[in-house]
């Protein structure tokens, strides 16, 4: 009976072992090195204070007029210019762009001036007219 207790656990460990190291076949490991962080020591840490940064704020230099129509025809335009200049009291300009002639009204360096005169417009009957940049 002796025998048999000691054949047994012999034949389980044989049996796996076998199976590990069949398992674990003959391939092979390779590591793989990324790049390395590296810290400097400081003496002094310099902090700037938020109202010590000084921002330059450079204008933009727009000029804005307001659009009362835009026509194929340059005729069209041509007329729709002329019915302005009375109505509006203005100096109307027709802009070619596009094979589309624009007739725009008033020059301002302002939006605000542009948004008033834009209301201005409106009310003597150019709904459909609009701000933008000369």
């Amino acid at each position: 009976m002796n025998k048999k207790i000691i054949f047994l656990p012999a034949s389980v460990l044989v049996l796996f072992s076998t199976i590990y190291l069949s398992c674990g076949g003959s391939e092979q490991y390779t590591e793989t090195v990324y790049d390395t962080v590296r810290f400097k020591k400081v003496d002094t840490l310099l902090v700037a204070k938020p109202d010590t940064i000084v921002r330059e704020v450079i204008p933009l230099n727009f000029i804005f007029t307001v659009q009362i129509g835009a026509f194929d025809s340059r005729d069209n335009a041509v007329n729709c210019a002329t019915l302005a200049k009375d109505a509006l009291q203005n100096d109307v300009e027709i802009d070619h762009y596009n094979n589309v002639y624009t007739v725009i009204v008033g020059l301002f360096n302002d939006n605000k001036k542009a948004e008033s005169f834009l209301s201005f417009v409106k009310s003597k009957g150019y709904t459909e007219a609009f701000i933008r940049r000369k």
